[in-house]
């Protein structure tokens, strides 16, 4: 299993490569249409169904914009 997993680290660092040569940058259409990525307010408003102790980190790790 070892030598799988450097094999497709390997393939992984060629394609990212290939992509960063070619100048081909991520695809917001893309990324919008993803269902396995947590959505905006994803712990529903102001974080209300997530446990106390996870809102306290996703809390310090928002990006506050004071202007």
């Amino acid at each position: 299993m070892g030598r799988n997993i450097l094999r497709v680290m390997d393939e992984v660092q060629e394609i990212g490569g290939r992509l960063r040569a070619g100048g081909t940058a991520a695809s917001r259409e893309i990324y919008d249409k993803r269902t396995d990525l947590p959505a905006f307010e994803w712990g529903g408003p102001n974080g209300a169904y997530l446990p106390a102790d996870v809102k306290a980190v996703v809390d310090k790790s928002r990006v506050r914009d004071e202007l």
